[in-house]
């Protein structure tokens, strides 16, 4: 049954030095503010693992907390096998399964008894969760009751480890129904990741300088007026 925690708490809990961790989304949901906190609180040895890269992964390789980075692309990945059909006789690719220490989602809303809900353009986020011996989700509200709609995706409370209130904290990508995708922010992003100077110093202002994600928020909103 998952419990509602703080963000902060859930990573100190659930997220260990040299586990296998997945922070999924695709294009929208992207746990932006769950990877801040694991560098925030200096998680180090990760293995991760994504199906679709984003910038977080770039903040979380370049702020020293992954070890190895792992990959399904056929180029790259040599755990790719082929086995034989025995019907068609025709040879397929296959891979091992991903069964990652926790995983970590956003999503649009969870119930007080921690069921989860997400919609829109959805990737992997539903395998990884089951697939993970933990899940932590942010989500932009907890509420009485979820209304699901049919064939809406709902994460049951028992697949679960924690729920974490974080309005926002797919930023900047958007969380579709909530909020849109900081174009400006990704366009900005570019330039510091290609410098290692401005990238730390990037860092350390607005992560390591911040206490929570809305902090974080709240101080890259001001620097983006202040422009």
């Amino acid at each position: 049954m998952a419990e509602i925690l703080t963000l902060r708490d859930a990573v100190k809990r659930f997220v260990n030095d040299g586990d296998t961790v997945a922070l999924e989304g695709f294009t929208h949901l992207i746990p932006t503010a769950a990877g801040h906190e694991i560098i925030r609180q200096g998680k180090k040895d990760l293995t991760l693992v994504r199906m679709t890269p984003d910038l977080i992964y770039d903040q979380l390789i370049g702020a020293g907390c992954a070890r190895k980075l792992s990959s399904y692309w056929p180029k790259v990945n040599p755990l790719i096998k082929t086995v034989t059909c025995p019907f068609t006789g025709e040879v397929l690719a296959a891979v091992p399964s991903v069964r990652p220490d926790i995983t970590v989602i956003h999503a649009q809303k969870a119930d007080r008894k921690g069921n989860v809900l997400l919609w829109g353009i959805l990737g992997v986020q539903k395998e990884a969760a089951l697939a993970a011996k933990r899940c932590i989700v942010t989500v932009e509200e907890i509420v009485d009751d979820l209304n699901a709609p049919m064939n809406s995706c709902v994460l049951p409370t028992w697949a679960l480890t924690a729920v974490c209130h974080v309005p926002g904290g797919a930023h900047p990508s958007y969380a579709h129904g909530y909020n849109e995708r900081d174009n400006r922010f990704y366009q900005a992003w570019d330039p510091i990741a290609r410098d290692r100077g401005t990238f730390t110093a990037w860092i350390d202002e607005y992560i390591h300088g911040t206490a929570d994600f809305s902090e974080f928020q709240a101080k890259l909103a001001a620097a983006q007026e202040a422009k």
